[in-house]
């Protein structure tokens, strides 16, 4: 029997957290339909850490445990004509001529790669560099940071060596952009496959690795650069934040000017033309359809966290500690808000040195009331 093993390599931040929940919550339903998907993880992240591919300066030294020769021995013995793996670090670190050499030649592969337009990417890659556990990232976002990573962001780049190992017949290339997909990224990545979506499926409502605030990657930004072994801070900040409200209330905020990112589209338009080209026959070269930022649009400089930025934040995470206090301190015996104000406490000290004066003069008088009251 003629097997078809589709291998999802990403890319970065383009909704594949959501796509892995799903195949992994319908696993078993999956196979019924004839799809595989191996394994008991989540995801399969880490087979580029099995390939032997070095690991990007930053990033964290936890390895996954080993999984890809159990992955390749179930898609063998299964029965089902189609397999899927996922695993979006395939598509920053590579990896195609290592799988090229293990997987059987009678086995028809296809690689599925979805793009994103650089400047969009750029921003929400630098949200999750951040807010990560594994990176912890504590530079700013600027033109030094984005060169440093540039080939990330090159799709030609990127997909080149997997059109070279598996052919470019072989490559599904898919725009992340709402008015070329299929609905969603799981709707979409669906009808790539062939597989037909029912309402035997179980979707969730949750959105998963969603982007935080400015303020809060600020927040973050500055606990990774002074509290760099303390990782009980980072998640502790990052569940705080990830359920924030103001998440929702902030209008979406560039990072990035409008002449900056004109510039990183300019940059990379030759790569996005031969992907056009080359991979969806697109005479006209445009991989993106969405218009351009207008130089001249309107456009406020991120200056970093003020007083009246950072307030809102700090009233949010004693808030959400005393309900959490009042809900869970008979039964765990807990004391939440104590330790929320002892968390801000140390961060204030550590932090106040390297934040504008006056709202470290702010920040000051606050603490000395709370510790001197009677």
């Amino acid at each position: 029997m003629e097997k078809t093993l589709y291998i999802h390599i990403g890319g970065i931040k383009t909704g594949t957290t959501a796509l892995q929940e799903f195949l992994s919550r319908n696993r078993a339903l999956l196979e019924t339909k004839g799809y595989l998907y191996p394994g008991k993880t989540v995801n399969h992240w880490g087979i580029t850490v099995e390939l032997g591919i070095p690991r990007p300066e930053g990033t964290s030294c936890f390895d996954p445990p080993p999984q890809l020769t159990a992955i390749l021995e179930e898609i063998m013995r299964s029965q089902c004509p189609y397999c899927i793996i996922s695993a979006e670090d395939l598509a920053g670190r590579g990896g195609a001529g290592a799988l090229r050499r293990l997987i059987p030649g009678t086995v028809v592969v296809k690689i599925i790669y979805y793009v994103r337009r650089q400047d969009e990417l750029i921003e929400s890659w630098y949200n999750q560099i951040v807010k990560s556990f594994f990176s912890r990232c504590t530079r700013k976002l600027d033109e030094k940071l984005i060169g440093d990573y540039a080939r990330m962001f090159d799709h030609d780049a990127v997909i080149r060596p997997w059109a070279d190992m598996f052919g470019r017949e072989n490559i599904i290339i898919r725009p992340y952009e709402k008015r070329q997909m299929n609905g969603d990224i799981i709707q979409d990545f669906c009808s790539v496959i062939g597989l037909a979506m029912d309402t035997t499926f179980v979707l969730s409502q949750e959105r998963y690795n969603q982007s935080l605030s400015v303020d809060h990657i600020e927040f973050l930004r500055l606990c990774n650069r002074h509290f760099k072994n303390d990782y009980g801070m980072q998640e502790y900040l990052y569940r705080e934040f990830t359920n924030s409200r103001l998440n929702l209330q902030e209008n979406r905020w560039h990072l990035l000017a409008p002449s900056i990112r004109r510039e990183i589209l300019e940059r990379y338009e030759p790569s996005n033309r031969r992907i056009a080209l080359e991979y969806l026959g697109r005479t006209d070269g445009r991989l993106f359809y969405a218009p351009w930022p207008e130089p001249d649009e309107p456009w406020e400089k991120y200056n970093g966290l003020t007083a009246e930025r950072l307030v809102p934040i700090v009233a949010e995470m004693i808030h959400t500690a005393e309900m959490r206090q009042k809900q869970e301190i008979q039964k765990h015996k807990l004391q939440p808000l104590t330790s929320c104000l002892e968390i801000l406490n140390y961060f204030l000290k550590k932090v106040m040195l390297f934040i504008p004066g006056a709202l470290k003069q702010y920040f000051q008088e606050k603490n000395d009331r709370w510790y001197n009251r009677k």
